[in-house]
């Protein structure tokens, strides 16, 4: 980043700024005001907002998973009851039909136990039971005792009589109900009744409740769904302060001037859209103070930009609502912010300063995936608030070429998707017009090395810290020795981390 211009230190104000200056174009371009106006005193904490916004929205959806679970709680109990008296109703009638259909089995076995001995005591008998086998068969005349065939003619009617009494007889006492089949349960009812059990305490599971709340629209476990739309981050409170305060000291370890610039979260900015509750002042999380406490026992210098994003928000966007990232105009508006600080640290003006022209292009990404909206779950949210148009500025040499990173610079920048914003077209979309692949020159680095008036060395990463680290294992120790200054750029979210 050799080719970057100076700002004249002694330009204040736009009445002594010329019209055709270069800074009097990006402000007309950007419509931003001027770094170096004082800032309004930030408001003084309030004590009813004192907890952090993401633990009472934490909170707000646990009681929401608690009355969640209670609920299909008790609508499995109405339907276990209403299970269980159809499956009455039903097995009541099926049992009726049963012991009819027995009784009328136990009839029948005995009208054929009485009538078997009979067929096999007579012919006469057997032919009145088979009579196509009886005309096959011409049946001898009878040799002697010829009352045998009346007796069992008269005998006949007479047990087939006793029996049909018999058996009305019978059929009158009321028939035993079975004790041998024992009764089975409905699969359906104790799968329902385990339900009933289990539910409330499956729901208390963050994987198995976010999973819900994201298919109602509440959020899931990467989003928290404020008012008006808005979508936030589901931020960690825990900071990871023995990491911070052992890489703070490694990059401070050669003499280099460490300074940190803590990014506020966008519910630190935003907190009357996290919460409508919320008052409209800079809310930051209790942990962040501690981690600032950890920075600056290391050795590091912290630069806080919350008070003038949050100014900035008055008049222009300072997050995008449906995403995490800050805006072009943040952008901007810190790099400043970062600037200034810079210039009044011993060793500033030793730094090599190459005024060079540097040409704005502004260009519009037409509709970029928002990354809170792409993490959602509930399709019906992302259809009700589609992307919107992005538009920022590209910082180019005098060769219509994007800034490229100097290795040999002695400021060197670290970060990660804060520093890769706007810049890297897999975080941002290529608009149209620009070759595939190449940087769009227009993030937090491009905006920095215009106000500092200094090349940059840039070393990004997936996150600040491994960013850094990162580049305290590949830089060479003369190249780390060689560093004046270090800015590492850490946001509150990856503080909390």
């Amino acid at each position: 980043m050799s080719h970057v211009p100076i700002t004249p230190p002694e330009i204040s104000s736009r009445a002594d700024t010329s019209p055709d200056s270069l800074l009097a174009r990006l402000r007309k371009i950007t419509g931003l005001t001027d770094a170096e106006l004082p800032l309004p005193p930030p408001a003084e904490e309030d004590p009813a907002h004192q907890a952090p916004v993401e633990k009472l929205i934490v909170a707000l959806r646990e009681v929401t998973g608690v009355l969640s679970a209670c609920g299909i709680a008790v609508a499995a109990a109405l339907a276990v009851v209403a299970l269980w008296l159809w499956e009455r109703t039903l097995e009541g009638r099926l049992y009726a039909r049963r012991w009819q259909q027995r009784r009328m089995q136990a009839r029948a076995e005995k009208q054929s136990a009485a009538e078997v001995p009979a067929a096999l005591a007579s012919p006469v008998s057997q032919s009145r039971l088979c009579p196509v086998l009886s005309e096959a068969i011409p049946e001898p005349p009878p040799v002697s005792e010829p009352h045998i065939e009346k007796e069992v003619a008269v005998a006949e009617p007479v047990a087939a009589e006793s029996d049909v009494s018999d058996l009305s007889d019978k059929s009158e006492e009321p028939a035993a109900l079975p004790q041998d089949t024992p009764r089975r349960r409905h699969p359906v009812l104790l799968s329902a009744a385990a339900l009933v059990l289990l539910s409330p305490a499956l729901l208390l599971v963050p994987a198995v409740r976010y999973y819900f709340t994201g298919l109602l629209g509440w959020g899931n476990a990467a989003v928290v769904v404020g008012e008006d739309g808005w979508l936030f981050p589901r931020a960690d409170d825990t900071p990871a302060l023995p990491a911070l305060r052992d890489t703070a000291a490694a990059l401070r370890a050669h003499g280099a001037t460490l300074v940190v610039v803590s990014i506020p979260s966008k519910s630190a900015v935003y907190p009357e859209k996290l919460n409508a509750s919320a008052g409209p002042a800079l809310q930051r999380n209790p942990g962040i103070p501690a981690a600032h406490k950890e920075l600056t026992d290391a050795g590091a210098l912290v630069l806080d930009p919350g008070p003038a994003l949050h100014a900035l928000k008055s008049g222009d966007a300072v997050f995008r609502p449906q995403s995490s990232h800050w805006s072009p105009c943040a952008v901007e508006k810190t790099a400043a912010e970062t600037a200034a600080f810079l210039q009044t640290q011993a060793g500033y003006a030793s730094l090599p300063l190459r005024p060079l022209p540097v040409e704005i292009a502004r260009v519009t990404v037409a509709a970029p995936a928002d990354d809170l909206a792409a993490a959602f779950d509930s399709r019906r949210y992302r259809d009700a608030h589609p992307p919107q148009p992005l538009h920022f500025i590209r910082l180019l040499n005098a060769e219509k070429k994007p800034l490229a990173s100097n290795p040999a610079a002695p400021v060197v920048l670290l970060g990660g998707d804060d520093v890769r914003l706007y810049d890297d077209p897999a975080l941002t979309a290529t608009p149209d017009g620009i070759p595939s692949g190449e940087p769009l020159s227009g993030g937090f680095a491009q905006y920095l090395a215009m106000y500092l008036s200094a090349p940059l060395e840039v070393q990004t990463a997936t996150s600040s810290l491994a960013a850094a680290k990162s580049w305290l294992a590949t830089r060479p120790e003369a190249d780390r020795k060689s560093k004046r200054f270090i800015l590492w750029l850490i946001s509150d979210d990856e503080l909390l981390h």
